[in-house]
């Protein structure tokens, strides 16, 4: 009888990794659409991630220590000001909290659609408490009644879908089941970052998107870009003012 090979079994005594979502052909078909432009923006809900995306955490011992990216304090003032907003990490819920003390001032958290962490990524108890490669998948977003009347026009009829809804995050993979509902952003480890300030450009994209009517159709003709031009840049003329 041959004898098993130690490092073998080593290698797979972890959880499963969890099986990659695949977009459906509805939502292809509704994305794959000529993006058409509105006469006046329309209502968005931005679903950020936290680190990586808005700041980095130089250690896992110590959970409340955070950099805050370039231009952080801005990016907020101005999607609080502009949007509907969640948050939806891969951190668990209690490290999202305190990241999100570090974000937000008291009267912008309470005004957060919702605060999610690893908890809603339907992971089982073993990949819980692992690290490997998750997913965001808006529909569970999209299926949450609280969330849903959060949307400006609930009382008309209104819903977030693909239609009007942004993840803001560093990890394209992480957005396999909506690739076209992602504005990836360059991953931050706490370091300078060569002169781009992608928070400042997401701030000039989103001004543009919100004036068409199917975001996902939008983004997937014109993905966004770290040094693209976009028409909302006139916007942003006046961001660091």
């Amino acid at each position: 009888m041959p004898i098993p090979d130690a490092s073998a079994s080593k290698a797979f005594s972890g959880p499963p990794p969890v099986p990659v979502p695949r977009a459906l052909p509805a939502y292809l078909s509704q994305a794959g659409a000529e993006p058409v432009k509105l006469d006046v923006p329309q209502p968005l809900l931005l679903v950020l991630d936290l680190n990586g995306t808005l700041l980095f955490r130089p250690s896992r011992a110590s959970p409340t220590s955070f950099r805050a990216r370039p231009d952080l304090e801005a990016f907020v003032a101005y999607i609080m000001s502009s949007y509907s907003v969640m948050v939806w990490s891969s951190a668990k819920p209690q490290n999202v909290a305190r990241m999100c003390d570090k974000i937000f001032s008291r009267q912008q958290r309470q005004c957060v659609v919702a605060e999610w962490g690893r908890d809603r990524l339907g992971l089982s108890a073993a990949q819980y408490n692992a690290k490997l490669q998750v997913y965001k998948q808006l529909e569970k977003v999209w299926r949450d009644a609280a969330i849903a009347a959060a949307h400006p026009c609930y009382g008309a009829g209104a819903r977030w879908d693909q239609s009007n809804t942004v993840l803001i995050d560093d990890s394209l993979l992480k957005a396999a089941s909506q690739p076209h509902n992602i504005l990836p952003v360059p991953e931050y480890v706490g370091k300078p970052e060569n002169g781009a300030r992608p928070l400042r450009e997401a701030v000039a994209y989103l001004e543009e998107l919100s004036w068409y009517g199917d975001v996902s159709a939008f983004m997937r003709a014109r993905p966004f870009a770290v040094g693209a031009d976009w028409a909302g840049q006139a916007y942003v003329d006046g961001f660091d003012e």
